[in-house]
């Protein structure tokens, strides 16, 4: 079984309030553990007998889900990096830490999902399908990539659902906003924010972010060891 820290606290009032949001709980919050369930479904085999993974990158895409932000109605993309139902996505994506979301898997089935984790620092966002033991992409190492080597991104641009484009690894490249990002051709189209960029292995090493807007094929993904980090108290569970 896992684990989930719940936070309680008083408000001005006198109130009881609890939250498992360390981000939104005061400094004198207190602690409590709880044991999470069992998983009551395995999704990672209900989605694998519909859609048999015949490549390292079909298993990937099996992990990928469509992010659909419900009072914007605005479309990314998100993938599972831990089989607990963590989710990746962008920040722009998911707009509101407060809001409701549906994601959709490859084979039609829909959930709703309540409440995201924010980054401060990167346009990066962390969800949480709970219950259910999920399909997940594995981490790459990023030290391994040479120039040159393949890539993949794996999304939904303009609502084309699991789509993948290749490319090849270019270069790390800091931006304006203090990021180093990981440059690729792999095509990164409105809708594909949020999707994994991963290797012919399978294996994920950054999140898919943004594309040059003067110019074709110049695209841009988040370091997956910073999304790991950053939501390490989370996903180290």
């Amino acid at each position: 079984m896992g684990f989930c820290q719940i936070y309680k606290y008083k408000d001005e009032k006198g109130n009881w309030c609890f939250t498992d949001s360390g981000t939104s709980a005061p400094a004198n919050a207190e602690v409590e553990v709880l044991t999470e369930p069992e998983p009551v479904l395995d999704l990672r085999s209900k989605i694998a007998e519909k859609f048999p993974p015949k490549n390292a990158l079909e298993e990937a895409r099996n992990a990928t889900v469509l992010v659909l932000n419900e009072s914007a109605r605005r479309l990314g993309t998100g993938f599972f990096i831990s089989p607990r139902g963590y989710i990746i996505t962008n920040r722009h994506v998911a707009g509101d830490p407060n809001g409701a979301y549906t994601i959709v898997f490859i084979e039609g089935t829909e959930f709703r999902i309540h409440g995201a984790e924010f980054s401060d620092k990167y346009d990066i966002a962390l969800l949480r399908l709970k219950g259910y033991k999920c399909p997940f992409i594995e981490q790459g190492n990023l030290r391994e990539l040479a120039i040159g080597d393949s890539l993949y991104a794996i999304g939904m641009p303009k609502a084309l659902m699991h789509s993948v484009t290749s490319g090849i690894y270019s270069s790390l490249r800091p931006l304006d906003d203090g990021v180093t990002y990981i440059q690729t051709n792999a095509q990164i189209n409105a809708g594909n924010s949020g999707g994994p960029l991963v290797t012919k292995e399978g294996r994920v090493v950054g999140v898919n972010t943004l594309k040059r807007a003067d110019a074709e094929g110049i695209g841009f993904a988040i370091p997956v060891n910073l999304v790991v980090d950053e939501f390490k108290r989370h996903l180290a569970k």
